[in-house]
């Protein structure tokens, strides 16, 4: 008899030790999903102000170009400001999309192209504003001028047919 009510103990042991490791593991996925949830949301709340800050990087960028022959200096200062701004918001997770030289749908957005034969059919031949990601989503896509090949597109249109 003895025997039978420490199997039982040992048994209600065995089961507690288990519902606790399961509700410890169910705590520790709760607290994974809400500090994800809190990222995103952080993400959420501060995409307005990277935003305007794009707008920011444009300018300064446009003002890098209309000055790069007047005046070396100050365009040294500006791109250094650029820069420090760069880095500093890529502490935060905010930077700017590699630029792909065959067209990615998934991030550039295609503003133009142009008929040329001689280059293979879109690739990217400019990018008129660059394309900024936050923690990996795509806050506004690459801007692009892609090359298309008429000649090659008909070609393929006839085979087609």
């Amino acid at each position: 008899m003895e025997d039978i009510g420490n199997i039982e103990i040992y048994n209600e042991i065995i089961q507690l030790k288990d519902l606790f490791q399961r509700r410890l593991l169910d705590d520790k996925l709760k607290s994974q999903m809400i500090n994800e949830l809190s990222f995103r949301l952080d993400d959420q709340k501060f995409l307005p102000l990277f935003r305007e800050i794009i707008l920011l990087l444009d300018r300064i960028e446009a003002n890098l170009h209309v000055s790069a022959g007047i005046d070396s200096e100050h365009n040294d200062f500006i791109l250094s400001i650029y820069e420090e701004l760069l880095n500093i918001f890529r502490h935060y997770g905010f930077e700017q999309l590699e630029t792909s030289m065959i067209y990615d749908s998934t991030v550039q957005k295609i503003v133009s192209t142009i008929d040329d034969s001689e280059t293979p059919y879109m690739t990217v031949i400019q990018v008129v504003r660059k394309g900024y990601k936050l923690n990996g989503s795509i806050v506004r896509p690459e801007e692009v001028i892609v090359s298309i090949n008429q000649k090659e597109n008909r070609n393929d249109e006839s085979e087609c047919s």
